[in-house]
């Protein structure tokens, strides 16, 4: 698995993971709590892993 941690603003916004060829992007607790932005409209602030990449990209 390969891992990149997402930054926005300063913060740690969460990560994204690329495993088996699928992409997914799970938002950071911390941030979450905090009330940061969402990244996009495609990532609404969640606890859950989103897999949008496939949809994207595919």
């Amino acid at each position: 698995m390969r891992t990149l941690d997402v930054w926005l603003y300063g913060r740690r916004a969460g990560r994204l993971e690329q495993a088996d060829g699928a992409l997914r992007f799970a938002y950071a607790d911390d941030y979450l709590a905090g009330g940061g932005p969402p990244l996009s409209r495609s990532l609404p602030l969640t606890g859950e892993r989103a897999g949008w990449l496939e949809r994207e990209l595919g």
